[in-house]
């Protein structure tokens, strides 16, 4: 291979990769004019209160959905409807210790997201609680649809232990 045809190649090459990595630079550069810079350390007040409101009212109608999936009764949802309403009561003062200076950092957004976290675990207790405290209170244990047992024995019957043998009959 000649030297000048060997440079003629490197030169292209080289041409075409410059020209690949602007063309790269300039997507890159009109990607990130789409997507302003925003600052994910901390948020305005009332940003905030919308996102801390939008999940409350999620969750809410999660749990709405469910309780009409379900079939619950009218009393057990006003129950649950009200263990809710408490957690999001403390989520919410939680939130507005939060909002007090305008700006909410990163960490304090994380305390409240940790508070609705633990309250989401509690609010799931109190229900199992009242569930269990309720079924037990009825003396009934629950049978699942495809689990079909024998009804337990009475404790006075019981079985001859001997068949009577042929000489017992006779007499």
């Amino acid at each position: 291979m000649k030297p000048s045809r060997f440079f003629s190649i490197a030169l292209v090459s080289v041409a075409a990769l410059a020209a690949s990595r602007a063309h790269a630079e300039t997507t890159k550069d009109a990607h990130a004019e789409s997507h302003p810079a925003k600052p994910r350390s901390a948020m305005k007040a009332d940003d905030f209160r919308k996102l801390v409101e939008k999940k409350i009212a999620a969750v809410k109608s999660a749990i709405e959905k469910k309780l009409d999936h379900h079939g619950v009764t009218a009393e057990r949802r006003a129950k649950i409807r009200h263990f809710v309403d408490v957690a999001a009561t403390e989520v919410r003062t939680a939130a507005n210790k939060a909002l007090a200076d305008g700006i909410v950092s990163k960490e304090e957004a994380q305390k409240v997201r940790a508070l609705a976290e633990q309250l989401r675990g509690k609010v799931r207790d109190q229900i199992r609680m009242e569930k269990s405290a309720k079924s037990s209170s009825s003396g009934e244990k629950r049978v699942k649809a495809g689990d079909k047992k024998k009804p337990a024995k009475k404790t006075g019957e019981t079985r001859p232990a001997v068949r009577a043998s042929a000489d017992d009959q006779g007499e």
